[in-house]
């Protein structure tokens, strides 16, 4: 009987020590990926403070085409604007130019292209003002690149606009 004692005691003892082996391994498992989180959320956070502080004034300027001549009333210079899909900030509108609208056509009787005026439309030409990380690769405000020829949907109160960037300039 005390053979079988002893054999169950040093199994239960190895049972013991391999808990306690195991343990120990979680524990440097867990550290690890502690530490590999760390390392990415510095890094993450390093690029966001860094876009952060190297913001200068931008402008860019989107060309609304045929929008109802109501609309005149509805914008005005230092509006907030936002965008419409993904809610970025981009600053204030700071500048407002109202055309009449245009649209190239064929005259049905001398087979030209004639560019002819669109009645109750106006295009607009909305600048807005904003601070932008404007590096080698790409200028972006709010985290979102801006280019020329990007279609862009901004919003304000009241209103949403639809029109492609035609202009861009630093301070």
């Amino acid at each position: 009987m005390d053979e079988k004692n002893k054999e169950n005691g040093k199994k239960e003892a190895a049972k013991k020590k391999s808990k306690h082996i195991l343990n120990a391994f979680d524990i440097v498992i867990v550290i690890i990926i502690l530490l590999i989180i760390t390392v990415f959320g510095m890094k993450i956070y390093n690029k966001s403070s860094s876009i952060l502080q190297d913001t200068q004034k931008f402008y860019f300027t989107i060309e609304a085409l045929e929008l109802d001549k109501d609309f005149q009333e509805k914008i005005s210079i230092g509006d907030q604007i936002r965008d419409n899909i993904h809610g970025y900030f981009y600053g204030k509108v700071s500048d407002i130019k109202f055309k009449s609208a245009k649209k190239i056509t064929e005259n049905n009787v001398t087979g030209e292209f004639v560019l002819s005026q669109i009645p109750d439309k106006i295009d607009i030409e909305i600048t807005v003002e904003c601070d932008a990380n404007i590096s080698d690769d790409a200028i972006t405000v709010d985290t979102n690149p801006i280019r020329l020829g990007k279609l862009m949907s901004l919003k304000s109160k009241g209103y949403v606009v639809y029109g492609y960037i035609i202009n861009m300039e630093t301070e």
